[in-house]
């Protein structure tokens, strides 16, 4: 009997999003981004939500913070500690970002999922 080939083997929504917690961590450092606090563990936090599929691996998109600041940046308050933090061109590059579909992207860059996911996969390695 022939085996199946995994539909994203090395490239599954697990891999990717280990390989975004690291660069994410990489290029922001292991503080909170909110407090500060040196003696947390952080979480990494998605600024858009990770079902905009563009954004869900894209380091811009992320910031380290503890849990009781991941807790505040999913309010109002919070969204406005995250624009002071990651400042307005960055947010502006998130929000235009996030009104684009996946797949009409990957039709205007000509790419196949497959395609794309290897490409995610790479940057991110070289980021990590």
């Amino acid at each position: 009997m022939k085996a199946r080939k995994r539909r994203h083997a090395g490239t599954s929504d697990t891999v990717l999003l280990r390989l975004w917690r690291q660069a994410v961590k990489a290029r922001r450092g292991s503080l909170c981004a909110f407090c500060g606090d040196p003696g947390v563990a952080v979480e990494m936090h998605h600024i858009v939500g990770r079902r905009h599929a563009l954004l869900r691996y894209d380091v811009r998109n992320g910031l380290p913070l503890c849990a009781a600041c991941h807790r505040i940046a999913e309010t109002l308050d919070g969204v406005d500690e995250i624009r002071a933090v990651i400042g307005d061109e960055e947010w502006g590059y998130l929000k235009e970002r996030q009104r684009v579909l996946k797949k009409d992207w990957l039709v205007e860059t000509g790419q196949s999922e497959a395609d794309w996911r290897r490409g995610v996969k790479t940057a991110l390695e070289r980021l990590a």
